[in-house]
Parts: C-alpha cells; sequence; structure tokens
C-alpha cells in the first residue's frame, strides 16, 4: 500500500514539473510584465521551437508580436494556436482581431499618405 502511495506522489511530482517549452513561457511572461516586449518575445519564440504544439506559446508569442506592431506575424501564431485548440472558442477571434487590426493599419497608412497630384490631360 506504501510503495502505491509513493508511486502516486512521484508520478504526481513528475507531471507538476514545468517542461523546458514551459519554463520558456513563464520566463516570456515576467518579461511581459516588466514591459520588456523584446524578451518577452525571444522568451515564447524559444517555447515555441522547444515545443511547437504548445498553444500558451504561440497565443503570447502573437499578443507579444501585436503588441510590438508586428501584426503579420503575430496573426500565423495566433492561427497556428487556433489549429492548436479548435475547440477554444477564445483564441479564433484574437486571430481575426488582429487580421482586423492590421487591415485598419495599412487603410489608415494609405489614408495618410501623400496623393501624388493629377496630371492635366494631353
Amino acid at each position: 500500500m506504501k510503495s502505491a502511495l509513493l508511486a502516486v506522489a512521484v508520478c504526481a511530482l513528475c507531471r507538476a514539473q514545468a517542461t523546458p517549452a514551459e519554463e520558456k513561457v513563464q520566463a516570456g511572461l515576467k518579461a511581459q510584465r516588466a514591459g520588456d516586449l523584446a524578451q518577452a518575445a525571444e522568451a515564447f519564440s524559444a517555447a515555441v521551437r522547444l515545443d511547437p504544439k504548445l498553444p500558451p506559446a504561440r497565443v503570447y508569442l502573437g499578443a507579444v508580436l501585436l503588441e510590438s506592431g508586428k501584426t503579420a506575424e503575430a496573426i500565423e501564431q495566433l492561427e497556428r494556436a487556433a489549429e492548436l485548440l479548435p475547440q477554444d472558442p477564445r483564441i479564433r477571434p484574437l486571430a481575426l482581431d488582429a487580421a482586423e487590426r492590421a487591415a485598419l493599419v495599412a487603410f489608415l497608412g494609405a489614408l495618410t499618405s501623400p496623393v501624388a497630384p493629377a496630371q492635366p490631360p494631353r
């Protein structure tokens, strides 16, 4: 009986131990809270490299990229996260919001760029 309880306790400890990718996610969150978006992006990117199928790494990376103005890269990460968790209704709207933001930024950029004067007819 004691050995069975010990085995259960050891298994619980093994599961409680964070993977290297999860540790990178935690480091990224710490950097993000400190306002260091570059360090956060690097940590989240490292987590994605270590475990490409870890949805939180992609969600957090997408959020930091979006906050850093890297909208296209953010959309890619958020869409990949949505593919990994298709049943999670919270992720797909993040990718859509990022895409809408990119479209708005492009539209506003077009509005503020100088327009070439019309050429008189010949």
